[in-house]
């Protein structure tokens, strides 16, 4: 008995170190200077969990900047998110309408910030003095997949996978294996966004992705 009540304690000691985060600044910085850069009445759209926590705890949780609006791509379409949204909100994005064609109205009226396009501390890795302007990427014609197939297709449908993080790991494991078609939903889903490119490890500019799809 004592020996098994030492192993945990043993562990607990060895490791301490690294995972005290007492002294761990990264979010309350990156809250700061989006804060404090972000213009007034602005909208600020996240994806990630880092940027998407921090800004919710200082903006509608601390109530630091009651001016901003912080909107969570990928969130938005599911009926909760809308929800709330809307009742903190008001009608600032019209129900029923695609998200992309409400940002282009709300950019004429409102500053509209990526989270990662904001310079933040933490949050931006170095640059490294390139720039690379890519064009857009062409979707995988789903009809021409099962016509040209000398045997069963492979195609994977995805239905709420949000996270970026697993987006990017799912075109890794596809184009591995061969998958001939990824189908993204139009709605209550992750899309091709910065953080999907990272996270794929740029694997996501040659995988096989059809157009979203409801």
């Amino acid at each position: 008995v004592v020996l098994l009540a030492a192993l945990p304690a043993a562990s607990l000691v060895r490791n301490w170190s690294t995972h005290d985060l007492r002294n761990d600044r990264e979010a309350r910085d990156f809250l700061s200077a989006a804060l404090a850069e972000a213009e007034e009445d602005s909208i600020i759209l996240t994806s990630g969990d880092r940027s998407t926590f921090a800004l919710w705890y200082g903006v509608y949780g601390l109530r630091q900047r009651s001016d901003l609006a912080v909107l969570n791509v990928n969130l938005h379409g599911y009926d909760w998110y809308d929800a709330t949204f809307a009742r903190v909100h008001g009608d600032l994005l019209p129900p029923a309408t695609p998200l992309e064609e409400s940002l282009v109205a709300l950019a004429a009226r409102r500053p509209v910030y990526r989270a990662d396009d904001l310079e933040l501390p933490g949050m931006v890795e170095e640059r490294t003095g390139v720039l690379v302007r890519l064009r857009d990427m062409e979707p995988v014609d789903l009809a021409a997949v099962a016509k040209g197939a000398s045997g069963a297709s492979l195609v994977i449908l995805l239905d709420r996978v949000t996270d970026p993080q697993n987006l990017g790991a799912v075109l890794r494991a596809s184009v591995a294996v061969g998958v001939d078609a990824v189908v993204l939903p139009r709605r209550r889903g992750a899309l091709l966004t910065p953080g999907v490119h990272r996270a794929s490890a740029g694997i996501s500019f040659i995988a096989p992705v059809a157009a979203p799809q409801n």
